[in-house]
Protein backbone atom coordinates (compact mmCIF):
# COMPACT_ATOMS: atom_id res chain seq x y z
CA UNK A 1 0.00 0.00 0.00
CA UNK A 2 1.08 3.34 -1.02
CA UNK A 3 1.50 5.95 2.18
CA UNK A 4 -1.43 7.82 0.68
CA UNK A 5 -3.46 4.68 0.79
CA UNK A 6 -2.90 4.10 3.93
CA UNK A 7 -3.55 7.91 5.43
CA UNK A 8 -7.00 7.33 3.83
CA UNK A 9 -8.17 4.86 5.76
CA UNK A 10 -6.03 5.78 9.37
CA UNK A 11 -9.05 8.06 10.29
CA UNK A 12 -11.46 5.30 10.58
CA UNK A 13 -9.80 3.67 13.84
CA UNK A 14 -10.52 6.81 15.46
CA UNK A 15 -13.86 6.24 16.01
CA UNK A 16 -14.59 5.01 19.33
CA UNK A 17 -17.80 3.33 19.03
CA UNK A 18 -19.30 5.78 21.93
CA UNK A 19 -22.66 6.18 19.81
CA UNK A 20 -23.08 9.91 20.14
CA UNK A 21 -23.63 10.38 16.30
CA UNK A 22 -25.90 7.79 16.08
CA UNK A 23 -27.90 9.13 19.20
CA UNK A 24 -27.95 12.84 16.85
CA UNK A 25 -28.63 11.73 13.87
CA UNK A 26 -32.03 12.86 12.31
CA UNK A 27 -31.45 10.18 9.57
CA UNK A 28 -31.82 7.52 11.91
CA UNK A 29 -35.05 8.84 13.68
CA UNK A 30 -36.65 9.50 10.23
CA UNK A 31 -35.73 5.86 9.16
CA UNK A 32 -35.30 3.12 11.72
CA UNK A 33 -33.66 0.89 8.99
CA UNK A 34 -30.89 3.43 8.22
CA UNK A 35 -27.35 1.88 9.46
CA UNK A 36 -26.22 5.23 11.16
CA UNK A 37 -22.93 6.88 10.55
CA UNK A 38 -20.93 4.93 12.90
CA UNK A 39 -21.77 2.18 10.45
CA UNK A 40 -21.01 4.18 7.92
CA UNK A 41 -18.16 4.86 9.10
CA UNK A 42 -16.50 1.84 9.33
CA UNK A 43 -17.96 1.02 5.96
CA UNK A 44 -15.73 3.92 4.75
CA UNK A 45 -12.58 1.89 6.32
CA UNK A 46 -13.16 -0.91 3.45
CA UNK A 47 -14.00 1.24 0.96
CA UNK A 48 -10.87 2.91 0.96
CA UNK A 49 -8.62 -0.34 1.37
CA UNK A 50 -7.38 -1.22 -1.73
CA UNK A 51 -6.80 -4.55 -0.52
CA UNK A 52 -10.56 -5.19 -0.08
CA UNK A 53 -11.79 -6.82 -3.12
CA UNK A 54 -15.91 -6.29 -2.01
CA UNK A 55 -15.53 -2.14 -2.24
CA UNK A 56 -17.69 -2.14 -5.02
CA UNK A 57 -20.28 -4.23 -3.78
CA UNK A 58 -20.32 -2.34 -0.69
CA UNK A 59 -20.83 0.85 -2.50
CA UNK A 60 -24.17 -0.34 -4.02
CA UNK A 61 -25.34 -2.11 -1.27
CA UNK A 62 -25.21 1.14 0.78
CA UNK A 63 -26.64 3.09 -1.73
CA UNK A 64 -30.04 0.68 -1.70
CA UNK A 65 -29.39 1.12 2.26
CA UNK A 66 -30.00 4.26 3.23
CA UNK A 67 -26.77 6.65 2.88
CA UNK A 68 -28.50 9.52 1.09
CA UNK A 69 -30.65 9.76 4.15
CA UNK A 70 -28.03 11.78 4.93
CA UNK A 71 -28.15 14.67 2.77
CA UNK A 72 -31.85 15.25 3.45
Amino acid sequence: MTPEEVERFRETPRCIACAACFSACPAVEADPEFPGPMALAKLYRFVVDPRDQAHQDRLVRIQTDGLWLCLR
